[in-house]
């Protein structure tokens, strides 16, 4: 009894608390079973459950909202590193911006001038993507590109001619010249020396120093006359050459003219500095030689000159050289090597430049018989285009005359000064150079040493008539001034009149750089084939850089192993020969058209049966079967 008393009274127990809880739990609807057991432990679980998926949700949203503000802070702070650099840049922009000017200055002063600065840039952004060596380098084609830029472009790209030091940023005024222009120009020079000393009985040959005595200098006026007029901005302080600077911006000739004149037409035109339109300063003449020193001390002792003309070095040997040579009156001495200019504003590519190619002579004539010119009667009908200085008074480009009547007329003073001009114009046609004149130096242009000077002159396109060559009678200036300085006597024996006399000179001079670019700018042409641009140098063949190209037509079937045995036996005869097997014969023709290779030789299939080949010529495109034993004289017609 006493347990089942224990048990009741246990139930009676759960039962009012039960109800307790009942009461406790009747806004959640809780419920009990029979025996009043309560089903709480469920709805507990449940409301847990929902108490913890909603502390779960309010810590998901504040991990949301702390992710939002540290993205935010997080952007702010970018914001705010990207507005301090901005201040930072902009303070260190400020900081740099005087050594900025400085360098940009320095990169002005720099750069070569005018159409040589353009090409250069375009030369350094095409090295970029330059193609393989057997294949031309591209460059940019506009439709309203010069014929100058065209093959100043050519030039560059196929390393014919560039400028010199190019890795280091290379000085104005220096140039360069790769396989194809060091054969152009040894070709020409090789004419030159050919015609006007190995063929004449009348001429000696010299190859001076050039470095040379200070002395040599002031004798011949250098120290004091060499000078060109120099103006300077006052804003980007570049320096410009006056009378360059004159006739490009107001299109007018203002050769020898003095300062004054200078700094009077840069007044009355308001003329200011091209690159920055600053003010320009007063004229003052500038030297144009290189200083340089001999021995291991730098004083005025030891100073010496780059020679700034190859005439100087012929004059100071004269002497020795009449003895040597055992020429009588008249003689000349030739000479063709490198003079130095220190140029204000070296421009137009190498047609002026610091560092250059002359090719002289000075002819010695007894002073009583500078009309005694045996070879005057071969040239006095010949006519060439004549500008005298009437003719440029009244704004004529001149007119044709024969060189009889020149002399007849007194407009060329001297018969042996005609024959030397007409020898130059006929070397000049015999390269297939033809637009050219003969223009006299007007009184205020004529040099300290001159008493008559005539250019030949070529028509350049855009730049128009520019000296080419320049013949000047230069009297007995120079000898006396040698004799005078040096103290020694510089006068000669005449046989033929028997007494001493000091010589009359006539002194045609070339520049060989503005030649060969002359000649490369007068055999320049396009063409159209096929829809496509092809360029073609119609260099003279004398001249042309390779005579001759070797293509088999292709690697196989023994038709290489054949071109290269006809290519070996041909370099014999003809040295400036080339073999290509590279690419396309169209392609190959293309290349060695451009670079103004006369001929072209291919070996086929039938070669190798009847010993035949195809010579294509490059200005008609006419191709022909020939033997192969007929190569080489065929070329050399």
């Amino acid at each position: 009894m006493t347990g089942r008393r224990a048990r009741k009274r246990q139930e009676c127990v759960g039962i009012l608390k039960a109800g307790a809880e009942v009461k406790r739990m009747g806004k959640t609807g809780g419920k009990v079973n029979a025996r009043g057991v309560t089903l709480m432990n469920k709805e507990n679980k449940k409301q847990k459950q929902v108490e913890k998926t909603r502390e779960a949700k309010n810590e998901e949203s504040k991990s949301e909202a702390n992710q939002n503000n540290q993205k935010q802070k997080e952007q702010n702070q970018t914001q705010n590193n990207a507005q301090r650099q901005n201040e930072a840049n902009k303070k260190q922009k400020e900081q740099n911006q005087p050594q900025n000017e400085a360098n940009q200055k320095q990169k002005e002063q720099n750069q070569p001038q005018n159409n040589t600065q353009k090409a250069e840039a375009k030369q350094k952004e095409e090295g970029k993507n330059r193609e393989s060596s057997d294949s031309p380098r591209p460059s940019p084609k506009r439709e309203t590109e010069s014929k100058i830029q065209k093959v100043i472009n050519l030039c560059l790209r196929r390393g014919i001619i560039f400028p010199s030091a190019e890795l280091y940023g290379s000085f104005g005024g220096f140039f360069d010249y790769g396989p194809m222009g060091v054969e152009l120009k040894r070709n020409v020079a090789n004419s030159w020396w050919r015609n006007f000393v190995q063929e004449r009985e009348d001429m000696l040959g010299l190859d001076g120093t050039t470095i040379t005595h200070p002395r040599i200098w002031k004798a011949s006026g250098h120290m004091t006359e060499f000078n060109d007029p120099l103006v300077e901005c006052g804003k980007c302080k570049q320096r410009f050459r006056a009378d360059h600077l004159i006739e490009q911006e107001l299109k007018i000739s203002v050769d020898g003219i003095s300062i004054q004149k200078v700094d009077e037409l840069i007044a009355e035109h308001k003329l200011a500095c091209p690159n920055c339109k600053g003010e320009l300063s007063e004229s003052r003449v500038f030297n144009l030689m290189f200083k340089t020193f001999i021995g291991a001390t730098e004083d005025a002792a030891s100073t010496a000159y780059l020679r700034p003309e190859t005439a100087q070095v012929i004059f100071a040997d004269f002497k020795q050289m009449h003895q040597i040579g055992r020429k009588a009156l008249p003689f000349g001495i030739a000479q063709i090597g490198r003079a130095y200019r220190n140029e204000i504003s070296p421009r137009n590519f190498v047609f002026r430049c610091r560092e250059f190619e002359q090719m002289e002579i000075e002819f010695f004539l007894h002073p009583q018989k500078l009309d005694d010119c045996p070879g005057f009667e071969e040239i006095a009908s010949e006519k060439a285009l004549v500008c005298t200085a009437e003719h440029q008074e009244k704004g004529k480009e001149g007119e044709e005359i024969g060189f009889g009547e020149a002399i007849r007329k007194g407009i060329i003073k001297t018969r042996w000064h005609a024959y030397w001009l007409a020898s130059s114009l006929k070397w000049f046609k015999s390269m297939g150079l033809n637009k050219l004149r003969l223009r006299q130096h007007v009184s205020t242009e004529l040099s300290h040493y001159s008493k008559e000077t005539w250019d030949v002159e070529y028509n350049y396109p855009e730049w128009g008539w520019k000296e080419l060559q320049g013949t000047a009678n230069r009297t007995d200036f120079d000898l006396k001034q040698h004799s005078k300085e040096s103290g020694k006597d510089m006068s000669v024996f005449d046989e033929a009149t028997k007494e001493k006399v000091t010589p009359h000179v006539i002194e045609p001079s070339f520049g060989l750089d503005r030649l060969v670019f002359s000649l490369l700018l007068d055999a320049y042409e396009e063409s159209e084939e096929n829809g496509e641009k092809k360029t073609r140098l119609k260099l003279h063949p004398s001249i042309a850089p390779l005579k001759v190209a070797v293509f088999p037509l292709m690697k196989k079937d023994g038709l290489d192993e054949k071109a290269k045995e006809i290519y070996r036996e041909l370099k014999k005869a003809i040295p400036q020969s080339a073999y290509d097997s590279s690419g396309s014969i169209g392609k190959r023709y293309a290349r060695m058209d451009e670079i103004g290779t006369p001929y072209c030789i291919t070996i086929d299939y039938d070669t190798l049966t009847d010993d035949t080949v195809t010579i294509r010529e490059r200005d008609s495109g006419e191709q022909k079967r020939i033997k192969v034993k007929e190569i080489a004289k065929k070329i050399s017609l």
